[in-house]
C-alpha cells in the first residue's frame, strides 16, 4: 500500500513530488564547497577552518555575545543539489572539552542557486554534538548559515562552529 502510494503520489504530484520521493532514497555523498567567506572572523579562526575536516579547529566571529547576523557562508564550484548537512557547534566536537565558547541556537539558512533564487530556512540545534540539518534545495551556489541566538552568550565569549559537512545525492 505504501508502495502504491508513493507511485501514485509520484506520478499525481507531478515532478516536485517525484523528486522528493528520488531525495529520501537517495544515498548521499560529502560536497566540499571551494570557497569559505564570513562576515568576520577572529584572528586565527577564519572561516575555512570550518571546513577543514577538522573538529579542533574551528570559526569564531570575533565578536562577544550572540553574534545576531554574522554569517558564514560556503560557495561551491558548480550548481550541486544539497540534501543536508551536518554542523559542530562550538570549539570542539565535544563541548565539555571545549574552552567553552558560545554556540549557535537559532539560525537562518540561505541558499543561493544557480538561478539568483534565495532559500531561506529557520532552524534550532542543542547546545553540542554533530547535528544533521536537512535542505534539499536544487542547484546550490552557496549557503550562509545566518547567527540569530546562540548558547551560553557572554560579554566574554564569541560563537563557534567546528565543521560544517554538506551532503548531496549521489550521481551513480
Amino acid at each position: 500500500t505504501a508502495v502504491v502510494a508513493v507511485v501514485v503520489g509520484g506520478v499525481f504530484g507531478g515532478p516536485p513530488a517525484a523528486r522528493a520521493v528520488q531525495d529520501h532514497f537517495a544515498t548521499r555523498v560529502p560536497v566540499h564547497p571551494v570557497a569559505w567567506a564570513a562576515s568576520h572572523a577572529a584572528p586565527k579562526h577564519e572561516p575555512k577552518l570550518a571546513g577543514d575536516g577538522y573538529s579542533n579547529t574551528w570559526w569564531g566571529t570575533g565578536y562577544a555575545g550572540d553574534s545576531a547576523g554574522q554569517y558564514l557562508e560556503a560557495r561551491f564550484a558548480e550548481p550541486t543539489d544539497l540534501l543536508s548537512l551536518l554542523i559542530t557547534p562550538g570549539s570542539a566536537k565535544n563541548t565539555t572539552q571545549a574552552d567553552g565558547q558560545a554556540t549557535p541556537q537559532t539560525f537562518d539558512l540561505v541558499v543561493k542557486d544557480a538561478a539568483g533564487e534565495l532559500h531561506v530556512s529557520h532552524h534550532r540545534i542543542n547546545d553540542g554534538g554533530t547535528q544533521r540539518v536537512d535542505l534539499r534545495v536544487r542547484d546550490a551556489l552557496s549557503v550562509q548559515l545566518v547567527l540569530r541566538t546562540a548558547w551560553r552568550a557572554d560579554p566574554r565569549k564569541q560563537v563557534a562552529v567546528a565543521e560544517l559537512e554538506f551532503f548531496g545525492r549521489s550521481v551513480s
